[in-house]
């Protein structure tokens, strides 16, 4: 039998396969035989590899490999001339610096999804090159641009923004505008709950607590000041109001925010469950509070850590490999970076269309403009509420950050420690494992 025979006999059997399967899989399969037809038809097509954050919600318990797939399907078929591999591992988790050399070697991927916090890291050492096509930040919101901006030129092309954010079913806390009103509010409430506040501020390892300072920095001095947060000494002024929100989750002498338990157990179930007056997390966390308890309203703030609200956002985005893509993936690589921000991406993403059962969106963020125009979004209850503190907000200083993080780390993480009885750091806590410090946790 010939090679199209071959091709023709595998078809036929994945017709049958897909007649007992759910929809979800059935799609998986038929997209399946579209990349045959495609590989068939097209030999001859210019290779484009993309490593994607590795933290993305795993909806399907398959590492994501089914949404993965519906991206190479769909991109593949509107891009014959590009064969596409998309990966998604912590092998391309770049907050582990020591990986960075590796993954932006020759043999690594053409571009990488990063957060931009370690865009002038990269810069600086020579792993990345700007992009030239300028119509790619068209669509982008003018609060994550800045992120992917380094030395007058464009080195990423935002993709998805992340924040700090309180949640509470009960709408006082709209009210809340400095750690000062927190306070308030918070007292008032104390009634009735095992605990005022749960959230994770350990599993982000090293990079939380110095992210954080620079969070209440900001709260504090303005926006204008931000960057004074990583290179001037440690302000006490500015730990002491971070740790007036942090101190929230103790209850009698244990803080188990930051002791390492809700690294390991999970807070949107106490909170879920109503057994706290708020939680603190990223907008990303909302899946797993819904996934428990969809009925009730939340009503959704930016976490205030100082004496006013000067929110800021991380921002992700897709960064060029300098030794891997050529004069030709450059041109590829516009082309993947305008299919993955276009709104059917986002959307597929965002609202958790690849799941293979009802799930809640997963509320990641996307930096494009189109998506919170779109109905969609627009119709959801939480997105509107997301985007009215994004557009509030600036973007996390994209340099700086990695001076001496570790060193850092210690001085802020010591002075938390100082404050709240029962703060572990990083060193103290080996026995947790290694994996504790992945530096987003959507898991609780």
């Amino acid at each position: 039998m010939n090679s199209i025979g071959n091709l023709i006999f595998w078809l036929h059997i994945l017709l049958v396969v897909m007649l007992i399967l759910s929809p979800a899989q059935a799609l998986f399969y038929h997209e399946y035989a579209d990349e045959l037809l495609f590989q068939e038809k097209s030999p001859d097509i210019t290779p484009l590899k993309v490593a994607l954050y590795p933290f993305i919600i795993d909806v399907n318990h398959d590492e994501n490999a089914y949404l993965l797939s519906i991206m190479k399907q769909q991109f593949q078929r509107d891009n014959p001339s590009i064969n596409l591999t998309l990966l998604m591992s912590p092998d391309y988790d770049c907050y582990n610096l020591s990986k960075i050399p590796e993954i932006f070697s020759e043999d690594g991927p053409d571009l990488v999804e990063v957060d931009l916090s370690l865009l002038g890291y990269l810069v600086e050492n020579g792993y990345v090159q700007p992009y030239t096509d300028a119509s790619l930040t068209e669509n982008i919101k003018v609060q994550a641009i800045p992120a992917g901006r380094y030395q007058s030129e464009t080195y990423a092309i935002p993709t998805w923004i992340c924040s700090q954010f309180l949640f509470s079913r009960d709408p006082d806390i709209k009210i809340i505008q400095n750690v000062a009103d927190l306070s308030r509010v918070f007292k008032s409430h104390s009634s009735g709950y095992s605990t005022m506040l749960v959230g994770d501020y350990v599993s982000g390892g090293i990079w939380i607590p110095p992210m954080l300072y620079v969070f209440a920095y900001t709260d504090n001095m303005g926006f204008s000041k931000k960057e004074e947060a990583i290179y001037r000494p440690v302000n006490q002024t500015g730990v002491d109001t971070m740790t007036d929100t942090m101190n929230w989750c103790t209850v009698d002498g244990k803080n188990f925010c930051l002791d390492g338990y809700y690294a390991l157990h999970s807070p949107a179930r106490v909170f879920a469950n109503d057994e706290s007056f708020a939680y603190n997390g990223y907008s990303e966390n909302l899946y797993n509070i819904l996934r428990i308890d969809n009925n009730s309203p939340y009503s959704v703030i930016s976490t205030p850590y100082g004496n006013a609200m000067h929110p800021l956002i991380w921002v992700d985005g897709l960064v060029i490999n300098k030794k891997a893509c050529n004069e030709k993936c450059m041109d590829t690589a516009s082309t993947f970076v305008s299919y993955y921000n276009s709104l059917r991406v986002k959307n597929l993403i965002a609202f958790s269309e690849d799941a293979f059962v009802p799930v809640p969106p997963r509320y990641m963020l996307p930096a494009t403009k189109d998506f919170y125009r779109a109905e969609k979004a627009r119709s959801d209850r939480y997105y509107p509420v997301f985007e009215t503190w994004v557009n509030l907000a600036e973007s996390f200083p994209n340099s700086g950050i990695t001076n001496n993080i570790s060193g850092r780390y210690e001085e802020i993480c010591g002075m938390i420690q100082e404050r709240i009885s029962g703060a572990v750091c990083c060193n103290t806590i080996d026995e947790l494992g290694e994996g504790l410090f992945s530096f987003h946790s959507f898991s609780g």
